[in-house]
């Protein structure tokens, strides 16, 4: 089943290349017949696949420094952002949660878990400069992750 009808994009950020091609995996499975065109994007990508992401991906995995300045792609509603990073790829990251063309706005998720010290530490100056700098709202999501609350298959 197809959840995104409205023919927007997804970008999710990560860190390393790596984890780029762990969740393009992970998303394979959970989403191989949905009808989402699943890519990946990062350094190690060949020219043609990463102008075929930009142009007919749905759904598209990328390390923050490939998604950078300079990328441009239309049409993307939703950025996920995966773990702590530093300033710049705070601000790149938040810029590819601009308006689209419609005027409507694009959705940014932080994912964090604030069970590290540095996150802890990091997360609030993070949000403050977003906040300042570049995003219209914030609002924040508590998931408890206890052994009652997880999922279980």
């Amino acid at each position: 089943m197809r959840i995104n009808t409205s023919g927007y994009k997804i970008l999710v950020l990560v860190n390393m290349i790596e984890h780029v091609n762990i969740v393009k995996d992970l998303l394979d499975d959970v989403y191989k017949d949905s009808g989402y065109d699943i890519c990946r994007f990062h350094s190690e990508v060949p020219k043609a696949e990463k102008d075929y992401c930009k142009e007919h991906g749905s759904l598209i995995i990328s390390t923050y420094q490939s998604f950078g300045v300079g990328v441009n792609v239309e049409s993307i509603k939703y950025v996920i952002t995966c773990g702590m990073c530093n300033m710049i790829d705070d601000n790149q990251a938040a810029g590819r949660a601009r308006p689209l063309a419609d005027g409507s706005d694009v959705l940014y998720f932080i994912l964090a878990d604030k069970g590290f010290a540095y996150t802890k530490e990091k997360l609030p100056i993070r949000l403050k400069y977003l906040k300042k700098e570049k995003i219209k709202s914030i609002e924040r999501i508590k998931y408890d992750v206890s052994e009652d609350n997880c999922l279980k298959k």
